[in-house]
């Protein structure tokens, strides 16, 4: 079957082989997973079939301003600011500063914070 047309089972399918995965989601419009491989987080979009390239919507013509990834900890994982990031720059080859012009919200890091809390239940 491929990647292609695995969609959100893409995330299910990956975590059964024992990976740990992150839903990443681009506030414009798309989302996709990332899994942790030889140290790093992986680009995996089940959707479009494709693994490894992070500045494959840039190909599209989009100029992302907001790329956040979420996990749930596991039994096994350290429950600190990881669990939501801000991973903007590692999906655009942008400046900072060319990514700041293109923000829609100031309040980016209260929204981090507060889905942090909600993921550690507090």
């Amino acid at each position: 079957m491929g990647l292609r047309g695995l969609g959100k089972r893409g995330k299910g399918g990956v975590e059964n082989i024992g990976k740990e995965v992150r839903w990443v989601v681009d506030w414009d419009d798309h989302v996709w997973v990332e899994v942790w491989e030889d140290g790093d987080w992986w680009h995996f979009d089940p959707c479009e079939g494709i693994v490894g390239q992070k500045l494959l919507y840039e190909g599209w013509g989009k100029k992302p301003s907001t790329v956040v990834s979420f996990r749930v900890p596991s039994n096994d994982t350290d429950v600190g600011d990881s669990l939501v990031e801000d991973i903007t720059m590692d999906y655009t080859s942008d400046s900072k500063e060319e990514v700041a012009k293109r923000r829609k919200s100031e309040n980016l890091e209260d929204a981090m914070e507060k889905a942090r809390e909600i993921l550690r239940g507090e």
